[in-house]
């Protein structure tokens, strides 16, 4: 699937300087990148708990620079100009094919993807730093449709995806059922 961030399997660059006002940053945390929008003077706006980015009582909101970082390093995330939506129609097929948990999840991101962007569109910094303050305090976590990724893509293109889940339901979808 063609993703509109660029991270391991896309394109991510160190920064060995300070990001601008709404770039998006990811740091690596061993599983996964953990994501947040960098809004200026050395804070970001991210969606995790407050100590930490799993545990109870996840919202969104600002901390600083170091404290999202937690000692790894900066990454800046690059967005290309135009943004390809997944196959929904070759997602819906193969969980009609092969309905399990995770093609029927698979499909399902698709679906909300498709039907919940406003489009594709590249914000400015100061923009992108404004949507990312508009939903401050938001609580409605979920890993699958709803996670910190989602967020930070979100407040700079207008699309809430998460390349991260879409490569994990779609490895996971081609599995044969017999094997799950």
């Amino acid at each position: 699937m063609d993703t509109i961030l660029e991270n391991d399997r896309n394109i991510v660059r160190q920064n060995k300087q300070l990001p601008q006002v709404g770039d998006i940053l990811a740091v690596y945390c061993g599983l996964y990148y953990h994501y947040g929008v960098y809004i200026g003077n050395y804070r970001v706006i991210h969606y995790s708990a407050k100590n930490k980015n799993f545990g109870t009582n996840i919202t969104i909101h600002e901390t600083t620079l170091d404290r999202f970082l937690r000692g790894g390093r900066c990454l800046i995330c690059r967005f290309p100009d135009k943004y390809r939506k997944p196959d929904l129609e070759e997602k819906v097929l193969t969980a009609i094919r092969n309905p399990n948990l995770f093609t029927v999840l698979d499909s399902a991101s698709a679906l909300l993807t498709e039907f919940s962007s406003s489009g594709f569109h590249l914000y400015s910094g100061k923009d992108t730093a404004d949507r990312a303050r508009s939903r401050i305090g938001e609580g409605k976590y979920n890993l699958i449709f709803n996670n910190c990724e989602h967020f930070a893509v979100w407040c700079k293109t207008g699309v809430s995806q998460s390349s991260q889940v879409s490569a994990v339901l779609s490895l996971l979808a081609k599995v044969p059922a017999k094997l799950l």
